[in-house]
């Protein structure tokens, strides 16, 4: 099987699509402004036309036109997007946005050649920019990377076009390699359209880096040092009524340092960590007996964390189900949803050669185990062009004294063209071992995964394993002491673009679940028979599950209110409604109804969403959960409410109010950003709670926190 996999996975690059970027002459100037007047743009050299791939695959009903060229110092795109002006969505305009509503435009850069790394960059027509990290050959999507790159689009009388400009101090590449892997599509929301350069099939995503085209002939570009500093100042001032009325002002100094090492190996020191402008996590309701998957986002974790990633990729937010996490940095600097200080920390992330290295160490200062190292080393290395085998281990315990420590190793075998064209396949496999010096931290933990993806099948199958005192310290792993046996099938039915109903999925998913004896623990069955895609581009989707759970042990779902020991049969039913992203006023609603232990759950959530104009985003998140089981009843409410202004696509200011009912506090968070220059930011945050001492009391004030926070980059 290695073998097979390994020798199947050669270059599939389309053979037109290449091409050369014009080398500008000495003295050349562009100015980023988004007017494609410079006479540099009528002559620089142009991609061949793009193909239409969805809905159906064929010629593009608008014309896009895309010229490249590049001098010493930075890479260049101009992009003509024909359209009626009227029909151009371009509503955000905020750095990184969601630009599922607007029209945009994407692509990516691989530039060391090799299919396993590339950069990916958007720009919508309404100004938004965005990017983001490409790994395992295309697999992994890191989209909090932030990097230093310019991009103005405007609407026209012809549709919408941009400019873009891409230093070579932000993207490594190998000097003297002439050779980059490219790819582009562009995303028309009127008819919700996908045009793309290399590979325009069905078979195919945007994302496998093994399938774009190529840019020839890149050279005599230059890095710099590779040296970047971005110091920041902080000034805040912070009180917490609940206990104290107290009010502390505080000011402080930090920053990191960012060196390349070599063009594919990058060395970052950091010192006092300040993570003030991360959001604030969203509020949930667990129904479960295990613990919740609550994502990453402080960037200085997430950038390179793909290199830190192990075994089965994960879900869009990082989760994995049943599947532990051998590293997950929220362990570090967190606990119970509060900032432990981080006082300086180490990151060596890159390749050298066909390996893949991660190094990360942190010191905390932790009121509970004092000041301490927690560490993790990750290496990999690269078998042929979409395959390879791997290492990791960690070090340290977060929320105790005494060592612990985790390690493993995994594989990833496969190739995109495995069982014909555009026909892949994939197969994972994982080994991990824990051990602490305190009892009840030594076990194992293993799995096997595997996929097999067309333009119209995804089947996947799962094997795992989990002990019972499998314990990662600088992991997360939701249950343990189970064998888990799982796989699906979903098959996608299309139409063409003018037809009703535009796309049908159906999918079946089997999941049995074993205590480590054999014994029976979960059966869960879920049929999703139709999730339609009408050629408004609105969805309808149907779920039924079937699903047996044996409970050891009783557990709380509310004070008082529990779940007894038990075998315990259910039958749940789910309908969703999403309403098309690129409508003005919005509305995604979904309820479900059926069987919850030994009573029922009824559960039911709207989300409106109002585009006033492209400068304000308002939307409301409410989630209702009736439960009646033998020993009581409740009913919980989480509502969320958001609005965001965008005065420019370098100013915004994000506004987040969050309550629920279980613990009757309300918090606020708003965050203004400016982007004075990219690698110049300033940020004004307040935080903002009110809690309820009972149901009938009245809200009165929390924890209030406001920061000003300014950081600037140095280049060398």
């Amino acid at each position: 099987m290695f073998v097979l996999l390994v020798g199947a996975a050669l270059p599939q690059t389309a053979p037109d699509a290449a091409v050369t970027p014009t080398r500008l002459p000495p003295g050349t100037v562009i100015r980023v402004d988004g007017d494609l007047d410079e006479p540099v743009w009528h002559t620089a050299s142009e991609l061949s036309a793009l193909g239409m791939v969805e809905p159906v695959e064929g010629i593009p009903s608008q014309a896009t036109r895309v010229r490249l060229c590049y001098d010493q110092d930075a890479f260049y795109v101009a992009l003509w997007c024909d359209e009626d002006p009227g029909q151009v969505r371009g509503r955000l305009m905020a750095r990184d946005a969601r630009l599922d509503p607007d029209d945009r435009v994407e692509l990516w850069f691989d530039t060391f050649g090799d299919r396993r790394f590339a950069y990916w960059f958007q720009i919508g027509a309404g100004g938004s920019k965005g990017d983001a990290l490409l790994s395992d050959f295309g697999l992994r999507f890191n989209k909090s990377w932030d990097g230093i790159w310019y991009a103005k689009a405007r609407v026209t009388a012809a549709g919408w076009q941009a400019e873009l400009a891409f230093p070579f101090k932000t993207l490594a590449f190998k000097p003297g390699a002439t050779t980059w892997g490219f790819n582009l599509r562009r995303l028309r929301k009127v008819r919700d359209e996908e045009y793309r350069w290399a590979s325009p099939s069905q078979a195919y995503s945007f994302f496998p880096l093994a399938r774009g085209g190529a840019l020839h002939d890149m050279q005599g570009m230059r890095q710099g040092l590779g040296l970047d500093v971005v110091p920041f100042v902080k000034a805040r001032a912070r009180s917490d009524r609940t206990s104290t009325d107290h009010l502390s002002r505080m000011l402080d100094l930090g920053g990191d340092v960012f060196y390349r090492v070599t063009p594919s190996l990058r060395l970052a020191l950091t010192y006092r960590t300040d993570f003030a402008e991360t959001e604030v996590d969203e509020r949930r309701v667990n129904l479960t007996r295990f613990p919740l998957f609550f994502p990453e986002k402080r960037d200085f974790f997430l950038e390179d964390s793909s290199v830190f990633e192990f075994g089965v990729p994960t879900g869009p937010d990082g989760g994995s189900g049943d599947d532990p996490i051998a590293f997950f940095s929220r362990r570090i600097g967190l606990r119970a949803g509060s900032e432990v200080p981080v006082l300086a920390g180490i990151k060596l992330a890159g390749q050298i050669g066909p390996v893949n290295v991660g190094l990360l160490d942190v010191v905390v200062n932790d009121a509970i185990v004092d000041e301490q190292s927690l560490g993790v080393a990750r290496v990999s290395y690269n078998v042929g062009l979409e395959s390879s085998v791997g290492v990791i281990g960690t070090l340290g315990q977060p929320d105790r004294e005494g060592v612990g420590s985790t390690y493993g190793a995994d594989f990833a075998l496969g190739a995109s063209d495995y069982f014909g064209a555009g026909r892949g396949g994939r197969l994972w496999g994982y080994g991990l071992r824990s051990t602490a010096e305190d009892a009840g931290g030594d076990g194992g933990a293993w799995g096997l995964a595997s996929r097999y993806s067309s333009s119209s099948w995804e089947h996947r199958a799962r094997l795992a394993g989990v002990d019972t005192d499998f314990a990662p310290a600088l992991g997360f792993v939701r249950r343990t002491g189970i064998l888990t046996y799982g796989g699906s099938s979903e098959h996608t039915w299309r139409n063409d673009g003018d037809a009703f109903v535009r796309r049908m999925q159906s999918e079946v998913e089997l999941e049995y679940i074993t205590g480590l004896s054999g014994e029976r623990d979960t059966i869960a069955l879920d049929v999703r028979p139709a999730t339609l895609t009408f050629a408004s581009d609105d969805q309808l989707s149907y779920r039924a599950e079937r699903r047996f759970e044996r409970i050891p042990a009783r557990f709380e779902l509310r004070d008082g209110i529990g779940v007894g020991v038990g075998d315990y049969w259910s039958t749940r039913h789910r309908v969703t409604v999403q309403s098309a992203q690129r409508r003005d006023v919005g509305l995604d609603a979904e309820g479900e109804v059926g069987d919850f232990y030994s009573g029922h759950l009824a559960r039911w959530s709207l989300s409106p969403k109002v585009y006033l104009d492209r400068y304000a985003q308002l939307s409301v998140a409410y989630e209702e959960f009736r439960v009646r089981i033998d020993e009581g009843q409740f009913t919980t409410r989480v509502t969320q409410a958001r609005a965001d202004l965008t005065f420019s696509p370098d100013v915004s200011w994000r506004n987040l109010v969050q309550y629920d009912t279980d613990t009757r506090d309300l918090t606020a968070q708003s965050r203004l950003h400016w982007i004075v220059e990219p690698g110049q930011d300033v940020y004004l945050l307040a935080v903002y709670g009110w809690v309820k001492d009972d149901r009938d009391a009245p809200l009165r004030p929390g924890a209030q926190d406001v920061s000003l926070k300014v950081s600037y980059t140095l280049r060398f």
